[in-house]
């Protein structure tokens, strides 16, 4: 059974995870998927946004803890270093990215959704970080993008306690973009995406391209960047 299921509809890409008998948990075989998925649809000039999102109760439980069992911590090490990052390919891809969280976003799950450039939780959505209660952290860029998304000392208190918090909360941090009701979700981030989808695709790319740049350098490199960026654009609007 394939664990993703891909959609493009109007140049949006539905990007599911399917693996609702354990919550959409991380296996291999899904990051092995979703890596070729990325790839693809990295290539494809007419997806201009991509929505991830996940089938059945929940957007994302985390790691598949059952898949560990047995494994050798050379295996594990091995895996995680050889395979590309799933988390990176999401932040890198070339579109805007946009998190459809419903149920859970635990561990991996929220390590996605971090990865993505808008976040948007359906009200009863439980979000969090509980990988040190099993003597574990997060691997996934948690303790990075989370303080960078919420600020060093509510991730520090988030990652130490392994709190899970309601879609609200993660509202009042700032660490999702909307909370809506869990009917209308699915409509809501269409409408989302097809705002951002009705921009000209080489400035919002040129803008998330800058921004996650930014991220990483002083503010006067920034504001070269963002120039640079913007006189690219000029250009291509002002070609005859």
């Amino acid at each position: 059974m394939n664990t993703i299921f891909v959609s493009v509809e109007s140049s949006i890409a539905f990007v599911t995870l399917n693996r609702p008998e354990v919550l959409n948990a991380i296996s291999i075989q899904l990051k092995k998927e979703l890596i070729d998925v990325l790839g693809s649809l990295a290539m494809r000039e007419d997806v201009k946004v991509l929505i991830l999102q996940g089938k059945g109760r929940a957007f994302c439980a985390g790691a598949d803890q059952k898949e560990k069992k047995g494994v050798t911590y050379q295996t594990m090490r091995d895996q995680r270093l050889q395979m590309p990052s799933i988390y990176n390919m999401i932040e890198d891809f070339p579109r805007p990215v946009i998190a459809s969280i419903h149920g859970y976003a635990l561990g991996g799950g929220l390590e996605l959704a971090l990865a993505c450039d808008i976040r948007v939780a359906e009200e009863n959505a439980l979000l969090g970080l509980p990988e040190v209660s099993i003597g574990a952290l997060p691997a996934g860029g948690g303790t990075q993008r989370l303080t960078r998304v919420i600020g060093i000392a509510k991730a520090k208190e988030l990652i130490y306690t392994g709190q899970k918090i309601s879609a609200q909360e993660a509202f009042n941090l700032g660490l999702v973009n909307h909370v809506v009701s869990s009917e209308k979700l699915e409509e809501f981030t269409k409408e989302l995406a097809q705002k951002i989808a009705a921009n000209p695709v080489l400035s919002v790319a040129a803008a998330k391209r800058v921004i996650n740049i930014c991220e990483n350098v002083d503010l006067k490199s920034g504001c070269m960047f963002e120039l640079e960026a913007s006189l690219t654009c000029l250009q291509e609007r002002m070609k005859p």
